[in-house]
């Protein structure tokens, strides 16, 4: 795993939604209030301001290919040590000055790969994060390496 640090990151008890602007919390709380998971709520949100802008990642099917890029960057981020490594750098020493700040790092981080504005994938990188929260790092970083190995994305 890249960094104990990052791992540290999810110990915590943040509560990654009120990172986000109040409008687009509000959103987010009513689609999980419909039972909606973190992760539909997510592919929602990136395909609901992605169609036209992201061609090839927006999606026409049913699992969006830009939320799969966007989760398999966070991935790179969390799980390898070869990849992001100035950022992880970057962030992690910004980590004392608030998980906001953090947030805001990584998503800008990721954005310039996936090739979108970081306003627009915030909600699912905290949305990400929440579910890499719930089950640990180890867990999730293993459960995707086990996903990446049955599928080609």
């Amino acid at each position: 795993m890249a960094d104990e640090l990052l791992t540290n990151l999810f110990n915590q008890d943040i509560e990654w939604l009120d990172i986000l602007p109040q409008w687009q919390k509000e959103m987010i709380d009513q689609m999980l209030t419909q039972g909606k998971t973190y992760e539909e709520v997510a592919t929602i949100w990136l395909d609901s301001g992605t169609a036209s802008n992201t061609y090839p990642f927006g999606s026409d099917n049913k699992r969006s290919l830009f939320f799969e890029k966007v989760l398999k960057e966070i991935e790179s981020f969390i799980c390898r040590d070869d990849t992001y490594i100035e950022e992880r750098r970057a962030i992690l020493d910004k980590f004392k000055a608030g998980e906001t700040l953090v947030v805001s790092s990584l998503a800008t981080a990721i954005a310039t790969t996936v090739g979108a504005v970081p306003a627009l994938i915030l909600p699912a990188v905290v949305l990400i994060l929440k579910m890499i929260g719930k089950i640990g790092t180890k867990a999730w970083c293993s459960l995707r390496e086990d996903l990446n190995s049955q599928t080609d994305i």
